[in-house]
């Protein structure tokens, strides 16, 4: 097994007509004359009634029957209009006194004529009650027409977005695309004073792979951004990166704003990698330090990603893995970078991992080595995906006598789980500790 000095990083709208009718009469008087056949009832022409003739003196005549005068059709009218009473004639010149004559017989008056009956008036022919015009029903109102709907002018055909082309990605490490990493994550926080490097306030946390700790790489600016669970994050640009500081092992960034410093420490995956090579698996260190004068705030994230193989996982048989350590350990006495020796095995039939961490820390102040002591570790491995997790149980205490307890994640990376990472949190009396451990199969 081997050691690995510690490093640290950060990341909606009728006419009626009448008629009517009328009629006229005709009268006439005469000297007696043999009494004719009487003579028709002459059809009366509508004429004004004359003024009567005056009568002239009497020729003393055998008296002749009386010839009755011829009875005047009556004017037709509702009620007869009575004869009028002749006007008596002038008196003539006394004529020579002849041999007296005997004296005629009066012509008497003659009885006139009963009055006919008059024709009657016919009834008016009754004006025809005009059949009354029907009021036309009005024709219905047409419905308006609606106004058609005019046809949409037809959109034009979108031009087809082009199917971009695929963003590569990184099929081993070291990183060559940009890519951004969900990766495994365990912090560890305190306050140091700086006097003499003592802690307090010691807290620490873990995350898994969906707790919002990330590692990503731009590739065309040569960019590191880490993010932590709490949504803090930094970016590492090339020229932050400390030569003096970095060296096959290790990549090391440093930037500094007002009174803080961040430091972002890389394991550098690769051949050339005189602790281990790795192709699929590494981690990286998220430092920050405030300078509040007297203290210090330091915080460590550790970020552990690579490239994983979830469909390309043994179900079968065994492995055992050839691991590093690397953590921090944060207790009343200060603050300790952390080394040691770590095994870790797989039973994929059994779905099953075991481990062990035996950890010494050296103070990062005075340099004064302390012991944290040995772990054995077991957990079993997701049915999917090829991750796994586990508890870690202190075997004894630490140089103090103190316990110490926690629990790790990790997951099998490359292909048929070449290659294995996980990150561990563990918790005492007043003191914590967290760090990855990764692997490469047998």
């Amino acid at each position: 097994m081997r050691k690995l000095r510690n490093y640290s990083a950060f990341s909606l709208g009728l006419v009626l007509a009448a008629c009517g009718g009328g009629g006229s009469s005709v009268g006439s008087a005469g000297s007696p004359a043999p009494v004719p056949a009487p003579s028709p009832t002459p059809t009366p022409t509508p004429t004004p009634t004359p003024t009567p003739a005056p009568t002239p003196t009497p020729t003393p005549t055998p008296t002749p029957s009386p010839s009755p005068t011829p009875t005047p059709t009556p004017t037709p009218a509702p009620t007869p209009t009575p004869t009028p009473t002749p006007s008596p004639a002038p008196t003539p010149s006394p004529a020579p006194t002849p041999t007296p004559t005997p004296t005629p017989t009066p012509t008497p008056t003659p009885t006139p004529a009963p009055t006919p009956t008059p024709t009657p008036t016919p009834a008016p022919t009754p004006t025809p009650t005009p059949t009354p015009t029907p009021t036309p029903t009005p024709a219905p109102t047409p419905a308006p027409t609606p106004t058609p709907t005019p046809t949409p002018t037809p959109a034009p055909t979108p031009t087809p977005t082009p199917t971009p082309t695929p963003t590569p990605s990184n099929s081993t490490l070291p990183l060559v695309h940009s890519e951004t990493f969900q990766a495994l994550g365990a912090r560890v926080g305190s306050t140091v004073t700086r006097a003499d490097g003592t802690a307090s306030a010691v807290s620490s946390s873990s995350a898994d792979f969906s707790g919002g700790v990330s590692l990503s790489y731009d590739s065309t600016t040569g960019a590191y951004t880490v993010r932590e669970a709490g949504g803090g994050t930094a970016t590492f640009l090339p020229a932050s990166k400390n030569p003096s500081a970095s060296d096959a092992t290790v990549t090391v960034y440093n930037k500094a704003s007002g009174n803080r410093t961040d430091q972002l420490v890389l394991f550098n995956p690769g051949a050339s990698n005189p602790k281990m090579a790795l192709s699929y698996v590494s981690y990286g260190i998220w430092q920050q330090v405030t300078d509040n004068g007297a203290t210090l705030g330091v915080a460590q994230q550790y970020l552990l990603y690579g490239i994983r193989q979830a469909a390309d996982q043994p179900s079968t048989g065994s492995a055992s893995y050839t691991t590093l350590v690397d953590g921090l350990w944060a207790n009343p006495d200060g603050v300790y970078s952390l080394g040691g020796t770590s095994s870790f095995t797989a039973n994929f039939a059994a779905k099953t991992v075991a481990t062990t961490l035996d950890l010494v820390g050296k103070h990062v102040s005075t340099g004064v080595s302390k012991t944290l002591g040995q772990f054995n570790g077991s957990g079993t491995i997701a049915t999917l995906g090829g991750g796994f997790s586990g508890t870690l149980t202190h075997q004894g205490t630490d140089i103090d006598g103190n316990i110490y307890s926690g629990n790790f994640a990790g997951a099998f990376f490359g292909p048929q789980g070449q290659e294995m990472g996980y990150t561990f949190n563990l918790t005492g009396n007043g003191g914590a500790a967290v760090g990855a451990v990764v692997g490469k199969s047998n």
